[in-house]
């Protein structure tokens, strides 16, 4: 069996390629210590903690200051001289080795000069431009085409449809589509609905004025309300119904047998709160349109919130992953087969240098950015090398550059994924926590709402779920915890220590959030609850079932104009209670019977003994926001967390 080892010797019996040797930095030259061979196999590792490692077993005055040390890194060499190693990786991230003194001697420290912050914040911003150049120029022409009548709007979708219907083989599918547009023809919809968040954001957009749509486009968000509202842009009548109507008409409509769709009867629109914001998914932009309203139907009243974004069409990369005129990359290759039962929900670029280090002569070396594209499955088998890279590239988005003996793999859009990194530091200490108490605590649920944005969240859940870093059930408690409750975690870090003291004191009064940080999030979380508003008949089958209906949709967009025009007066309250339950590798059991939670667990997996599942006396948590002082239903979160019972 071949084994790697950390900073080891190792004779792996494969040559090295001809021009392999790099020469050394000038900056290590005259220091002896940097001649010394290596041999490394490290995957995700910042840098910080690689330096450290180097610096205790091969004595190298290494260090990464603060704007490379969470930098992580995948590495693999054989034999060769520090000083071309540490070179190259500097070269890679773009970073620079500095010889600073400390004490009586001096060390060299890594570092991001400011040149190179400047680079790869123009890289970023470029990307960022050229994506969102393409959005505008594909929501003016929907734009156009939402300011044409109605009838002509129903003719061009008759002319899409027939264009994809002349592409498509399957002739059940033709079927489908031709009786499709023989609807459309006579005004209907027949085996699929209408997208009536599309033709709301239409809507909205032809609603627009000029200045609006242009402020839109630098990043001010155009909102707007029927009847007028304070800050926002008034609508009349006529624009408010265009953008619910479709809405609202399916809330009630009805499919017949023959597929054919009979739309609900729109009587016209009492109340709309939106707004259409650029915002980015993922690092790529999008036009996102959220709105609540109160309409009309014959003989009932719609209350309802939908949401409904808008992308520009993927660009491909026209570059190869590879370079493709490289003699030496034309070598055949054999990988082994993966192992049997490997999970492949996760896959990243640490797993594609881990997989050609055994089988290639080269010294590889790349970044290793987690992002929500980590996944699939590597090609295996004997192939070229040159045409793996290729395949491997285009599935995780990567480039190769071949420089000698060394092989350089970097993300395309790395500028991007590194701003989405959560810094190591704080990942390893979370995870610390997370693996004592099997629970995230409370504290440091705020912590990590307060240090992530929502799609870091995403990707640092992924990479937990991924690698497997804590047992399933932690993660899905975090997620659960995270995905559900983040503006209101966020809102609970805002508060001063006497503030946090008396939400939590038993029988004392309600704790203010007027602060303009603590409204702003408010308002996110009454637009929130917008967006999960449930349709009528909904609420009437709740109330059937003995359950609470929601409040109604028009107290919290009363709620929200009080807010925005500052005449409310929000109120908290944090209540715990103590809870005991159990965690196992892939359940949390709410019970304090050992029994019950191992049946639980059983479930998922029959082979998990008592001894894994591991007893939480815990708290959990209650948080109740008031949206004014006379309101009477607050807005309700729960949070579990292994908060010890006091």
């Amino acid at each position: 069996m071949r084994h790697w080892v950390l900073f080891g010797v190792m004779l792996l019996g494969i040559g090295t390629p001809a021009g392999a040797q790099q020469a050394p930095s000038a900056l290590f030259t005259a220091d002896a210590r940097f001649r010394q061979p290596l041999t490394l196999a490290v995957r995700d590792r910042p840098l910080q903690l690689l330096l450290e490692d180097l610096r205790a077993t091969r004595k190298l005055p290494l260090r990464a200051d603060v704007s490379t040390r969470d930098e992580r890194v995948t590495l693999f060499c054989r034999e060769r001289p520090a000083s071309e190693i540490l070179a190259a990786v500097a070269q890679h991230f773009d970073y620079t080795w500095q010889r600073v003194p400390r004490g009586n001697t001096e060390e060299y420290l890594l570092v991001q000069t400011p040149a190179a912050r400047d680079r790869e914040r123009l890289q970023r911003e470029t990307a960022q431009a050229t994506a969102t150049s393409a959005l505008r120029r594909r929501m003016t022409e929907r734009l156009q085409r939402a300011r044409l009548s109605p009838e002509a709007r129903r003719q061009l979708e008759i002319g899409d449809l027939q264009r994809r219907r002349e592409l498509l083989k399957d002739p059940n599918e033709r079927q489908l589509l031709a009786e499709r547009l023989e609807a459309l023809a006579q005004g209907v919809y027949r085996h699929a609905a209408p997208d009536a968040g599309a033709d709301g954001l239409d809507a909205a957009l032809a609603a627009m004025h000029p200045s609006d749509w242009e402020r839109l486009w630098q990043g001010k968000p155009f909102r707007f309300a029927f009847p007028l509202a304070a800050g926002r842009v008034g609508l009349s009548e006529t624009q408010a119904g265009a953008i619910v109507r479709r809405h609202t008409e399916l809330q009630s409509a009805g499919q017949q047998p023959d597929g054919v769709l009979r739309l609900g009867a729109f009587e016209g629109v009492e109340r709309l709160r939106g707004e259409v914001t650029l915002a980015f998914e993922d690092g790529k932009p999008e036009l996102r349109l959220q709105c609540a309203y109160v309409a009309r139907q014959p003989g009932l009243r719609v209350q309802a919130g939908f949401e409904h974004s808008e992308r520009a069409p993927a660009s491909p990369d026209a570059a190869p992953a590879a370079p493709v005129q490289d003699a030496d990359l034309r070598r055949e290759v054999a990988l082994p087969s993966a192992p049997e039962g490997a999970d492949v929900s996760y896959l990243s670029l640490s797993d594609v240098l881990e997989a050609l280090a055994p089988v290639v002569p080269y010294t590889l070396i790349g970044d290793s950015y987690d992002h929500l594209g980590n996944r699939g499955r590597l090609p295996r088998g004997a192939q070229r090398l040159d045409e793996w890279l290729q395949r491997a590239g285009r599935g995780l988005g990567f480039r190769v550059r071949r420089q000698g003996g060394q092989l350089l793999f970097r993300h395309h859009d790395w500028a991007r994924l590194r701003a989405l990194q959560v810094p190591d530091r704080l990942v390893r200490r979370w995870e610390a926590v997370l693996t004592i108490d099997q629970a995230p605590p409370l504290h440091t649920l705020i912590d990590m709402a307060r240090a992530m944005n929502e799609e870091q969240v995403e990707v640092l859940l992924h990479r937990w779920e991924g690698r497997r870093r804590l047992p399933l059930a932690v993660t899905g408690l975090v997620r659960a915890d995270l995905e559900d409750h983040l503006e209101v975690l966020r809102l609970l870090g805002t508060l001063t220590a006497a503030e946090w003291t008396a939400a939590r004191r038993s029988g004392s009064p309600l704790v203010a959030v007027q602060r303009p940080d603590q409204q702003a999030i408010h308002l996110r979380l009454l637009q929130a609850e917008h967006r999960d508003s449930p349709r009528t008949d909904e609420a009437e089958e709740l109330e059937a079932l003995g359950k609470a209906p929601p409040r109604p949709l028009s107290a919290s967009l009363d709620a929200e104009e009080r807010i925005e025009s500052g005449a409310a007066q929000p109120r908290l309250r944090l209540e715990a209670k103590p809870v005991t339950f159990y965690v196992g590798p892939r359940v949390v059991s709410l019970t304090d019977s050992l029994d019950e939670a191992l049946r639980r667990e059983h479930q998922e997996d029959p082979t998990t003994s008592a001894g894994r599942l591991r007893r939480v006396e815990g708290t959990a948590y209650a948080v109740a926001l008031y949206p004014d002082a006379g309101a009477e239903e607050p807005l309700l979160f729960s949070f579990l967390t292994s908060d010890r019972r006091r």
